[in-house]
């Protein structure tokens, strides 16, 4: 079993939903690059992180810190959250992301 931990940024700090209500989030780390850092040194062997912004408003919103976290990353990095066009797709892989999730957009928009 291959155990995927998570980073779920929202205004650029690392949260946890309750209940996936987005006005409802426990803080556990203000560094995003930080918190991947740690499951890194965990031995995790991917990290699934999510932009909590961008699935509220379908734009890249923690680009910066999802960015940095992609630099410095030592194992392949998952992203979801927001992303419901190519052009944002191809931003993620052009910074190398190991995989994209995409949900909502791909019942929407099957060909995308």
């Amino acid at each position: 079993m291959l155990i995927y931990p998570a980073i779920d940024i929202q205004k650029g700090q690392v949260v946890r939903l309750s209940q996936g209500q987005l006005d409802q989030a426990t803080l556990y780390n203000t560094d995003p690059l930080a918190q991947a850092q740690e499951w890194m040194q965990q031995g995790a062997e991917w990290i699934h992180v999510v932009d909590l912004d961008a699935a509220a408003s379908g734009q890249p919103e923690n680009l910066k810190a999802i960015e940095s976290i992609l630099q410095e990353a030592t194992i392949p990095i998952q992203i979801g959250g927001g992303i419901r066009t190519l052009e944002t797709a191809e931003i993620y892989l052009s910074l190398s992301v190991g995989r994209i999730v995409i949900g909502s957009a791909a019942l929407k928009d099957p060909d995308m």
